[in-house]
Order: C-alpha cells, then sequence, then structure tokens
C-alpha cells in the first residue's frame, strides 16, 4: 500500500511538472526579441520599453532575450535594435540565415547593413531624417495587413515638416522583396521576402520612434487631431507584428486585450468642475447604474473663492456620496483647474503638501496667471479633500483643461496615484493603456502610473461646431464610428463627459444604444488594472494535428476576464486549455473577427448578469419644490445608513447661509418645509 502511495504522489508531481514546463516551452510557436545594449546604448531603456509595449498590445507569446544562441529556438525572432554595420559577427549572420531558410521568421526595424540586403531582397538602403510619412498596400489577403483597413492606417504620419528633420529612417530600393509600405520620396518602408520555408520583414524605422516617442508626446507633431478623431499610428505597428507572427505560426495563439469575449472596452468618465456639472450628475450616474455601468467621475476641489471661480465643491458632498453608492470612481481633476497649469515657471513642482492650511493658489485676472500653485500642492490637495470627505482612496488622476505638467507624473508616482487619463489617443497616437516614463522621457525609468488617454469627448474645439441641443445627435453619431474604428482594433475608447447638460446625457445614452454590443462598459480603474494583471500571464500553445492545445499560468485564471484569440479556427477540430497544474480548463468559445476564434473563460453575457446592483430607495438629494420660491419650499432627502446628517443652505460661493440639520438620523427618507423668507436681509 506504501509503495502505490508513492507511486500515487510521484505520478502527480511529473504530470504537474510536466504541465508547467508546457507553460514555459513550445517556444517554435512564440518570439524572441532580440535586445542589446544594456549599459551601452543610450537608447536601451526606450528599446526595452517600446518592445515591452509591443508585446502587451499584440498579446503574442514572447520572451526578450540579449542571448542571440536562444532566440534562434523560437519560432519568431523580432530584433529590438537596427541592424547597421558590424551588429551582428559573421556567424550570427549565417546562423540568421540558416533560421529562415528552415521556417523562421525574422523581423528587422531598420537594416543597413550590406552583407544582409540580399537576404533582405533589398539593393541598398538610404538614410534620412525628412521622410514624414509612411503608406501601406491595400490588401485583402496579406494576413500580416488585415487590422490596417481605415485611412489613417493605411497612411500615417511621421512628423510635420516645419521641424526641418525628424528622426532617422530608411528607405529601400528592393531586388526580390514585396514591398508593403513607401515613404513619399519613392524608397519602401516595409519589405517582405521568402528565403527558403521562412520570411524576412524589414521596417524603415526604429520601434522606440513610432512606439515609446508618441507614447511620452515627444513625436514631431505626427497627430492630425486631438480628439474625436481615429488615429493610431503607435497602434498600427504594434498591430503589423502581430500579423506578421500570425502569419509565420500556424493558427496562432494570442492574448486578447479586451475583457472576456469582448471586441473593446468603452470607457466613461466624468469631469466635475462646476456646481451646474455637480447638479446634473446624478441623473448621469442614475442613468449609468440602471445599466450596470460603472463611470468615473473626476472631481475639481475648488473650494476657494478667485478671479474666475467660487466655491464650487463644498455644498456638493452629498451628490458626490450618491455617485459612489451608485457604484461609481471618483477621481481627482486638480484643486484649481487652473488654465496655466502646464507651464513649469508658474506651477512649479513645490515643496511637499503639508496641509491645506499651507496651500492659498488663486487665479489673478490683473496678473493673467495663478499665483501661488504649485504641482505638489495641487495634487496633494485634491487628494486630502476628496479622501478626507467622502472616505476613500483616490489614486486616479485628470489634470483640468487637459493640460500636463512637465513634472506631472513623477509627482503623480510619488504621491501614490496610480491611474492617469490626461492625454488623448490622437495626441499620444495610441488606443491603449501603457505606463509613464519618469520625466516623459523616452529613456525614463518606468512609472507605476498607467495612463489610459481619451477618445473621444463634448469638448471638439477647432474641429467642429461645440455640441449643443440641436446637433447632439449627429455629434454622438460621430463618437460612434470613432468607437467602431477602435474596437475593430480591440483599442480602448474612453469618453470625456461634463455632466452639466441634458442633451449630453441624450448624446451619451445614444453612444451606448447605437454602438456594436460587443463592445462592453467597463470602468477606467478596472480596467487598467486588468491591463497590469494580463502583462504577468505567461503561455504557450501547441498543435498536434487538428488539436490545438494552450497553457497557461495561474495568472490568467486568477482573473476570469482573460481570453485568448486564435487564428483561422477552420481547420482546427478541438482545442484543449490547461492550467499549469496540467488541469483541463471549461471555456466559452465562440467565432471572432478577421478570421479568429475567442475562448474566454466567462462571456459578455455572463459578466453584465453577475454584476451586483446596488438597492436604493431614493436619491439622497432631491430637487426642493417650488424652486424659485419666495415663501416656502420643501426639501426631501434620503438617508442610506444610520448616522450624523448635515443638511445646509449654501450661497452661490458655497458659503454656508443656513444649518437645517446637523446631528445623528435613522436610515430612511425624510422631507422638510423651509421658510425661504428667513434669508432675507
Amino acid at each position: 500500500m506504501k509503495n502505490f502511495i508513492l507511486f500515487t504522489i510521484i505520478l502527480v508531481f511529473i504530470w504537474s511538472s510536466m504541465a508547467n514546463a508546457q507553460v514555459n516551452q513550445n517556444n517554435d510557436r512564440k518570439m524572441a526579441i532580440y535586445l542589446t545594449g544594456e549599459g551601452v546604448d543610450e537608447n536601451y531603456q526606450a528599446n526595452l520599453i517600446s518592445v515591452q509595449q509591443m508585446r502587451a498590445v499584440s498579446g503574442i507569446s514572447s520572451k526578450i532575450s540579449s542571448d542571440f544562441e536562444e532566440c534562434l529556438d523560437y519560432g519568431v525572432i523580432l530584433f529590438a535594435n537596427a541592424v547597421l554595420e558590424n551588429s551582428l559577427t559573421d556567424l550570427q549572420k549565417t546562423s540568421l540565415q540558416s533560421f529562415v531558410e528552415e521556417g523562421g521568421t525574422v523581423v528587422f526595424p531598420g537594416l543597413n547593413e550590406v552583407d544582409l540586403n540580399s537576404f533582405a531582397g533589398i539593393q541598398d538602403a538610404k538614410s534620412s531624417n525628412n521622410r514624414l510619412s509612411l503608406s501601406f498596400k491595400s490588401s485583402q489577403i496579406d494576413k500580416e495587413l488585415r487590422w490596417i483597413d481605415e485611412p489613417y492606417e493605411r497612411d500615417i504620419k511621421l512628423g510635420g515638416s516645419q521641424f526641418g528633420g525628424i528622426f532617422e529612417t530608411f528607405g529601400y530600393r528592393v531586388s526580390d522583396a514585396e514591398v508593403f509600405a513607401l515613404f513619399k520620396d519613392g524608397r519602401a518602408g516595409l519589405v517582405k521576402v521568402k528565403r527558403g520555408a521562412g520570411y524576412v520583414y524589414t521596417f524603415g524605422f526604429e520601434w522606440r520612434n513610432l512606439i515609446i516617442r508618441n507614447l511620452m508626446d515627444r513625436d514631431y507633431q505626427a497627430n492630425r487631431g486631438y480628439s474625436n478623431i481615429f488615429e493610431a499610428t503607435s497602434d498600427v505597428i504594434m498591430l503589423l507584428v502581430r500579423g506578421i507572427y500570425s502569419n509565420a505560426i500556424p493558427h496562432a495563439v494570442w492574448l486578447s486585450p479586451a475583457p472576456y469575449d469582448s471586441k473593446s472596452v468603452f470607457i466613461i468618465t466624468h469631469d466635475v468642475c462646476s456646481h451646474t456639472a455637480h447638479i446634473f450628475s446624478n441623473d448621469f450616474a442614475q442613468m449609468e447604474y440602471d445599466r450596470g455601468i460603472s463611470a468615473t467621475y473626476n472631481i475639481t476641489t475648488h473650494q476657494f473663492i478667485d478671479d474666475i471661480n467660487g466655491d464650487n465643491y463644498s455644498s456638493h458632498i452629498a451628490q458626490m456620496k450618491l455617485l459612489l453608492y451608485k457604484n461609481h470612481v471618483i477621481g481627482s481633476h486638480s484643486y484649481g483647474h487652473f488654465p496655466d497649469f502646464g507651464d513649469g515657471n508658474i506651477f512649479p513642482i513645490g515643496e511637499d503638501f503639508k496641509s491645506l492650511s499651507d496651500y492659498h493658489p488663486h487665479y489673478s485676472t490683473e496678473e493673467g496667471r495663478t499665483i501661488g500653485g504649485t504641482v505638489k500642492g495641487e495634487f496633494g490637495a485634491s487628494k486630502t479633500l476628496l479622501e478626507k470627505d467622502l472616505n476613500i482612496d483616490v489614486n486616479m488622476h485628470r489634470s483640468g483643461h487637459l493640460v500636463v505638467n512637465p513634472v506631472q507624473y513623477d509627482v503623480l508616482n510619488d504621491m501614490g496615484f496610480n491611474y492617469s487619463s490626461s492625454y488623448t489617443s490622437p495626441d499620444v497616437l495610441t488606443g491603449f493603456p501603457f505606463y509613464m516614463l519618469a520625466g516623459r522621457s523616452m529613456n525614463g525609468a518606468q512609472l507605476q502610473i498607467i495612463e489610459i488617454p481619451l477618445t473621444i469627448s463634448d469638448i471638439f474645439g477647432k474641429h467642429g461646431a461645440p455640441i449643443d441641443e440641436f446637433n447632439w445627435r449627429d455629434k454622438a453619431d460621430l463618437w460612434v464610428d470613432v468607437t467602431e474604428s477602435y474596437a475593430n482594433n480591440n483599442a480602448v475608447t474612453t469618453i470625456l463627459i461634463h455632466p452639466n447638460r441634458k442633451y449630453k446625457l441624450d448624446a451619451l445614452v445614444h453612444i451606448l444604444d447605437e454602438m456594436s454590443q460587443d463592445i462592453l462598459p467597463y470602468e477606467l480603474t478596472q480596467y487598467a488594472e486588468f491591463w497590469k494583471e494580463k502583462n504577468t500571464i505567461e503561455f504557450s500553445s501547441s498543435l498536434q494535428g487538428t488539436t490545438l492545445k494552450i497553457y497557461a499560468n495561474q495568472a490568467f485564471f486568477n482573473n476570469e476576464a482573460f481570453s485568448f484569440v486564435y487564428d483561422f479556427p477552420n481547420n482546427i477540430t478541438e482545442v484543449e486549455l490547461y492550467n499549469e497544474d496540467g488541469v483541463l480548463q471549461s471555456f466559452v468559445e465562440k467565432e471572432y473577427y478577421l478570421g479568429t476564434q475567442v475562448l474566454s473563460q466567462k462571456s459578455i453575457s455572463d459578466f453584465k448578469d453577475s454584476r451586483p446592483l446596488l438597492k436604493l430607495e431614493g436619491e439622497i438629494l432631491s430637487q426642493n419644490y417650488p424652486n424659485p420660491a419666495y415663501t416656502n419650499t420643501n426639501i426631501e432627502y434620503y438617508v442610506p445608513q444610520q448616522g450624523i446628517v448635515e443638511l445646509q443652505v449654501r450661497d452661490m460661493y458655497g458659503r454656508v447661509v443656513k444649518e437645517l440639520v446637523n446631528g445623528y438620523q435613522e436610515a430612511g427618507n425624510y422631507k422638510m418645509n423651509y421658510d425661504v423668507g428667513q434669508l432675507s436681509g
């Protein structure tokens, strides 16, 4: 009996170890990212962060390595650095050619090495700092280009002519390579050639110049708009890499960037920076609550009076608490909402924030600037007020006026913030979340701040007439179109609506009704956490005849929102999903898009059905009636749970003019009649 038990234990251990090994093996169906230059190359960090973002967006199982020999064990080798003269030894060049001849795929981000020209199917490479755009061919048959199907994807802007030169690009004259993209000077910017059983792809630029440069807003004005348009240059490059990978690996598997079996997520955010916005916010919150949606409400804590604003915060604590009761999230939208916050001279970093009594900024119309403002003061005061008044942790921030201070993200990081949404997707040329870097430097250290750029908003600026009660439907239809375009890349749409007009509520309802139902409304901080956890997942796949097997580590199964996508399912008869202990797992499978299939642990419908709903009996504070009132007015309010209740009448500047209730009350509905005449004089 003892021998039998011992044998069973050993058998389980061996099977578990084999399953664990499967997660970290099957390298022939993975991608190696060959990165060199640590401690030597000044752009090492920019190259590293760029390929990490590429890996996160594409969802490809990959390993970053500086060991060339190790990379030869993988199915695809993507170089993180441009290959220049003497970048590779003669032995490495020979090994690389053999790797491709035997069925491997190689991807170069820039090639200027004569010895490899014939291998890459080019005659020569010409370097230039004046190529400002790149155009991809339109194709219905090339798997690599299937995500490149929008006008602003087929033609991407690299920079503006006003700079007199941008970053270095490599333009190629081809020999036998197929041209996928051209610069305006007629030189090729992306070519593909078949060598033996494998392929070589050569891009005309380094990844950092079209990924991390854009994300840190260090581009040469490569964007063609600021908001309410679809523009995603960085995403084009990262999805091209996924396309190349899927062409190289039969029935390729990747992690979906969208939760469950959804196509994309739709994130609703509101910036509350006025009395009117606070008053209307409850209407928006109720609509969202009724639909089972959690939104993010970013609150300006302007509790003082200056030349451009009064106290539009102090009298609205009850409304903000109601937002929390309705399952919404509250973030910071700055303390003073100053228009010149982005000026580092007017808003220096300042001293560490200590207390509200020590920070007294104000805007002076006489001087035309803010006096006494600091970055640490703005974030510290806002965070302190919201946490004290609402008894919550505040870790989300959006800048007032969407202006970014030079030291903003470093200070947010030091103060414990985790999430931000101050840039727009067209401005940073991506629809996906990304980590900010210290000093917004391309080679800065990675911060803990995840930026989720906003995509569409009720501010149209120079890109169209303002939204109003007559054109809101047209504006909402535009939002739907932009949302669908981003969703076709699995990218996020984040909407900003200031909740201060009824027609804006109608516009939001319209987009929720009209957008594809496989686009999932999701709360911003929740999606940021999804994104962060997704990057810890390790997996592999194997193809055994017509059976596709997928092996994932525990990080995948820790969150039921994670899912896999696999390519061209028609020839697959069975799919098996295993955890790291070798246990077969159940999943939901459905047809996806662009010739793919999605395997999810839970469907959208299951997720929607399982969302907890808070049962409220009424509003915390209803509109008083009659209003306006000349003698008496009725005030009704709701106390969700027993405790101390304060009910005050304040003037337009937020000053208390009458205290109506201040004491303990049981949970329930209350009504009182107030003599307005008491306020006269």
